[in-house]
């Protein structure tokens, strides 16, 4: 599991990796931008052909930035990487932001000052989300494979 943290404040970004940190006790999963550009190209570093996705499971953003914004970043996640999770982080309670947050399906949306126990709960129940989603899609696989075969084998015994 690789989660990636983007905030243009450098206080704010150290310390919700410090929070994320006490999760994912493997650092090297912790990825940090401080603009969207960098946080864009970090979430489509997966490569269609590649065994292992080197890309983050999370994205953690906040929504003010300047340039591209969090809310662009969701989008984006959202159109080309459905499989991923993004939760926002902001400081302003704008419906607007909750709306376009809901049309770009974020799994979750926390109001700054981050409280480190809701932020935990978020990214705990967002691991949960995935382990949940990849383990549906090995049952699947195995469950057509299994159809598959049993296919086959009647086939074979019809056809014999």
């Amino acid at each position: 599991m690789k989660i990636l943290i983007v905030d243009d404040e450098k206080i704010i970004l150290e310390k919700l990796k410090m929070y994320i940190s006490q999760i994912f006790t493997e650092k090297e999963n912790i990825f940090t931008s401080d603009n969207a550009a960098k946080a864009l190209e970090i979430i489509s570093s997966q490569q269609p052909d590649m065994i292992l996705d080197e890309s983050p499971d999370i994205v953690l953003t906040d929504i003010r930035m300047p340039g591209k914004d969090g809310l662009y970043i969701s989008s984006f996640v959202h159109n080309n990487f459905p499989d991923k999770i993004v939760i926002l982080i902001t400081g302003f309670s704008d419906f607007k932001y909750a709306q376009t947050a809901i049309k770009n399906h974020v799994f979750d949306y926390i109001l700054k000052p981050v409280d480190e126990n809701v932020l935990k709960e978020s990214v705990l129940k967002a691991i949960h989300t995935i382990t949940e989603r990849k383990n549906q899609a090995i049952m699947r696989k195995k469950y057509e494979s299994y159809l598959k075969e049993n296919i086959r084998n009647l086939q074979k015994d019809f056809f014999e």
